[in-house]
């Protein structure tokens, strides 16, 4: 398949609801919030379940899903040929109320950084 042009791409935010959120992110982002707290926008997510969409432009409508699987060196570079999606979920918080959230981060992450933790990972 021929390559595709791209270009600076801008993603529609996805928006998740907690009870801990709030506005604030509406005055972030060009996207219209939805109704009730929101404490999460997602800019770039290639979930299964919630990949975002590609904004602007002529690719408008495309999920990063479908980009990576038709432009995967353009996308990653050299690094296209470890990743089947893309890896890394980028969002903004917004915590309305003081609650602690929780901190996702994957076992190899850790397990690069266990000099800073101190600890071995299992």
């Amino acid at each position: 398949m021929g390559q595709i042009h791209l270009y600076p791409l801008q993603f529609d935010p996805i928006y998740q609801y907690r009870l801990w959120g709030g506005r604030r992110l509406g005055e972030m982002l060009a996207a219209p919030l939805p109704t009730g707290p929101i404490g999460e926008a997602w800019v770039l997510s290639d979930r299964t379940d919630q990949p975002c969409c590609v904004a602007n432009g002529l690719l408008k409508g495309q999920t990063i899903s479908h980009l990576m699987e038709q432009t995967p060196d353009q996308l990653l570079g050299k690094l296209s040929g470890r990743f089947r999606r893309f890896p890394l979920l980028l969002k903004f918080l917004n915590a309305f109320e003081t609650k602690p959230v929780p901190t996702q981060c994957s076992l190899a992450w850790i397990a690069i950084s266990k000099s800073n933790f101190g600890e071995e990972i299992e």
